[in-house]
């Protein structure tokens, strides 16, 4: 459910302005869904950031394969909202 609604939201933010997507970046997108993501969201601002998939535990395998070419950083939801987990 997750992320058929990331992939709606995606899907209708791209289609408020011409400047919002490119074609590389929905060649990721596309390429991404093909290996298992079942959606996404472009994270950022400013020509720089990063997407976030989300991808099914039974898909993790294969989308590993397409992964292997970015960054990838696995997170968990936590139950305890926003925590300080780093201070200067």
């Amino acid at each position: 459910m997750l992320g058929e609604v990331l992939n709606q939201n995606w899907n209708l933010k791209k289609s408020l302005a011409s400047g919002i997507s490119n074609d590389r970046l929905d060649d990721i997108y596309k390429k991404a869904l093909e290996k298992g993501a079942t959606g996404g969201k472009l994270l950022g601002a400013g020509g720089s950031g990063f997407f976030l998939f989300y991808v099914p535990r039974q898909n993790h395998k294969q989308f590993e394969e397409f992964s292997q070419n970015y960054k990838v950083l696995d997170f968990k939801f936590e139950d305890e909202g926003s925590t300080i987990i780093y201070k200067l």
